[in-house]
């Protein structure tokens, strides 16, 4: 599906009484574009949605059959090296497996059982691995493009909030108690939640 919409971000703050006269339509796009996908999703979770990326990294050989790579969306296995023997050495790629959706490099055979050396023989960055890997914006997933529009909307409590401010608030027969992180502090905290339930599914880090 394409990118996720100003105004499908607009639909899931229903009921937050935030109009445009408090948050412009200019605003959500610039957190979204300037922020939420440039530096999280593209930085630190290391994924592209801006179309299809090559990547050559340096993985530590584990001594078994399977390696995993710091992606998880991968495209295509292009090439595998053995970087710190006396002659570079690229075996051909039939003899590996790629779980793409888990970004998981598998043997077909584990030669530690036999008398040949392993097939990711232990080291440190002793293999490079080069793949592909990312999104179309007409092919981004559902959960990605969820995940964007639950970080944008933090984005925008967070402004809001600067305008409420936290703690008690009190008048004659009523007390509302916003939380030390202003007045959606708890919508806030599912949110989080929410985003580092999906983010796991790419990536180990959380926000």
């Amino acid at each position: 599906m394409s990118l996720i919409t100003v105004e499908e971000i607009r639909k899931l703050l229903e009921g937050y009484c935030i109009s445009e006269a408090i948050v412009s339509n200019e605003f959500i796009s610039n957190r979204r574009d300037c922020f939420v996908i440039p530096i999280i999703i593209n930085s630190r979770l290391g994924i592209s949605i801006n179309g299809l990326e090559t990547k050559e990294v340096y993985i530590n050989g584990t001594g078994k059959d399977i390696i995993i790579l710091p992606d998880k969306n991968i495209i295509e296995l292009i090439n595998v090296t053995y970087v710190n023997t006396e002659t570079v050495y690229t075996p051909t790629l039939s003899n590996f497996i790629i779980i793409k959706e888990e970004g998981v490099v598998k043997a077909k055979f584990n030669f530690n059982e036999s008398f040949v050396n392993p097939t990711f023989p232990k080291g440190t960055r002793n293999i490079k691995f080069t793949y592909t890997t990312g999104f179309n914006d007409a092919n981004i997933p559902k959960d990605l493009n969820e995940l964007i529009g639950y970080l944008t909307i933090i984005q925008i409590f967070n402004f809001v909030e600067g305008r409420s401010g936290g703690g008690d608030l009190q008048t004659e027969g009523f007390s509302k108690n916003y939380g030390n992180n202003g007045k959606y502090t708890n919508i806030r905290r599912e949110l989080v939640t929410k985003s580092n339930y999906i983010i796991r599914k790419y990536r180990g880090y959380t926000v």
